[in-house]
């Protein structure tokens, strides 16, 4: 259930095992979060000030596949991290905190240290004052919703279903097994797997999941390239708060993001609010100082809203020191539900989502042979078209 990346990463990595399996949308292909994500394939490098290296060391894991697997669609980029004067992280943290993050990534690239000087050169538009230099690193950016299409589509030249506008009415078990409610319909299955980011709620899990996620809305904002003309990604500080945000130039567009709020409304209806650009615009403007960042030079927006698992949640009712970690669980009926996680390790989420899938059919039937995981070694090339005709 659910055809964002990871519902997609989940029907490729059935479909290529051979299991027969149907992906059900609500709306369409990366509806939600998906498609309103900060673009970035990237280990996460704020994550390590959490004291969270497994989480990094598994997403610049996925970053190499992806690099190898989807070259096509994941591209490296170099991130330009700058230090001022009164940042929260000095630039001694930065140079210690990026060879962490260079060793976890088993030296797939190495950053780079520059003095303010050498920052300004690769960076223009940086303030100087206060500035102590800068250090320079490798992650990647990607479309988010052309590959979670992709992998969809992959999905489907493996013989997986796709239905979109396609909304799970109820499921639940009974004494023939699993059963789904949709278009009308009750579909039978071994085994339902609910990928519906935020929309994973107590509707679909029951009691197990009433209080199982924390929402936390994120906004970009889209500028032209010539009034934010940056050469590279740009990480920013956030002073008083454990994160960052990211300016990142996208063809003739640079977009700015992201916040990181508590949200508790409609995940598909999650919007922009005029306190969404002042923090922004705040927060970059501090380093981008001649940037023209005001409501009426801005493009356009978008808001998405994050699944966060609640386990460690802070008591400031914050979403910020939430963890990325994802979190597969599974009700007294037997639904499996994959919450949590980044873009980032979307495949790694779906083995081990599959794994489980498989152990149980097989535990069902110990004549069943089911392939092992193979989407780390495979090409991700498209299919078939997705479109309302699967119907």
């Amino acid at each position: 259930m659910g055809a964002g990346i990871t519902g997609a990463g989940i029907a490729r990595d059935a479909a290529i095992r051979g299991l027969r399996t149907l992906v059900l949308e609500a709306r369409d292909v990366a509806f939600g979060t998906s498609s309103r994500s900060s673009r970035l394939i990237h280990g996460g490098v704020r994550y390590l000030e959490q004291g969270e290296v497994g989480l990094v060391y598994e997403a610049l894991r996925e970053r190499t596949r992806l690099y190898r697997t989807a070259p096509h669609l994941v591209q490296p980029a170099s991130f330009l991290f700058p230090a001022y004067a009164g940042d929260r992280l000095p630039l001694w943290k930065l140079r210690v905190g990026l060879a962490l993050y260079d060793a976890l990534s088993l030296y797939q690239s190495r950053h780079r240290t520059v003095a303010a000087a050498g920052a300004r050169a690769l960076e223009p538009l940086l303030a100087s004052e206060g500035l102590r230099g800068a250090v320079v690193y490798e992650d990647a950016v990607t479309d988010d919703a052309r590959l979670t299409l992709t992998t969809l589509q992959s999905a489907r030249r493996h013989g997986a279903e796709v239905l979109t506008h396609a909304p799970v009415s109820a499921l639940g078990r009974d004494d023939a097994g699993l059963w789904v409610g949709a278009l009308g319909s009750t579909i039978r299955a071994r085994k339902v797997v609910v990928a519906a980011g935020p929309w994973t709620s107590e509707r679909l899990l029951g009691e197990t999941g009433r209080h199982l996620l924390s929402l936390s809305r994120g906004v970009h904002v889209v500028m032209r390239a010539s009034d934010v003309p940056i050469r590279q990604p740009l990480v920013v500080q956030v002073r008083g708060e454990r994160r960052i945000v990211f300016v990142v130039p996208w063809g003739s567009r640079t977009y700015l993001g992201t916040t990181d709020t508590a949200y508790e409304g409609d995940p598909g209806e999650s919007g922009v609010e005029a306190r969404d650009y002042d923090e922004l615009f705040a927060l970059i403007g501090r380093v981008l100082p001649s940037a023209p960042l005001r409501r009426e030079r801005v493009v356009s927006a978008w808001s998405g809203v994050r699944p966060l698992v609640r386990a460690g949640k802070g008591g400031d009712g914050s979403t910020v020191e939430i963890s990325r970690r994802h979190q597969l669980i599974e009700n007294a009926d037997g639904i499996l539900a994959l919450v949590g996680g980044k873009l980032t390790t979307y495949r790694a989420m779906a083995k081990e989502a599959v794994d489980h899938v498989a152990r149980g059919i097989r535990e069902a039937d110990p004549s069943r042979e089911i392939p092992r995981c193979t989407t780390h070694l495979l090409p991700l090339v498209p299919g078939a078209p997705i479109g309302d005709d699967e119907r």
